[in-house]
């Protein structure tokens, strides 16, 4: 089962579905958390909430999955089991720690249609 946090995108570009988030701060007149595209170039960055459910537009409100199972091409990983790193390309995972070393979670599924389940272990703003 998933579960996901509604969040303001205000990261100034439109944020892909699919593509991991980290937190920048709270914002009092939504009441939501917002969000920009993670990155283990950086600890700061490599603070992972989760993955963009659907594409989301900036200054727009969006889902992001925090907890259970995410569908994504996992064929690039030896086995199922492997884990999945953020890359320091923005927004992305793959099989190797990036600069800053990240687990986002486990393939449970390996295949181009696979699924990964999320290790993240999000802060979230009250």
């Amino acid at each position: 089962m998933q579960r996901a946090l509604a969040v303001l995108n205000d990261s100034g570009v439109s944020i892909t579905a699919g593509y991991l988030v980290y937190s920048t701060g709270y914002t009092r007149p939504t009441q939501l958390q917002t969000v920009a595209l993670a990155s283990a170039a950086g600890p700061f960055t490599a603070t992972i909430l989760g993955f963009m459910l659907r594409t989301t537009a900036n200054d727009v409100v969006g889902q992001v999955i925090f907890a259970g199972d995410v569908d994504a091409d996992t064929s690039a990983f030896a086995a199922v089991g492997s884990k999945v790193y953020l890359s320091d390309i923005v927004g992305r995972f793959q099989t190797t720690a990036g600069t800053v070393s990240t687990v986002v979670g486990l393939v449970k599924v390996r295949d181009a249609a696979g699924t990964i389940t999320i290790l993240c272990q999000p802060v979230l703003s009250p």
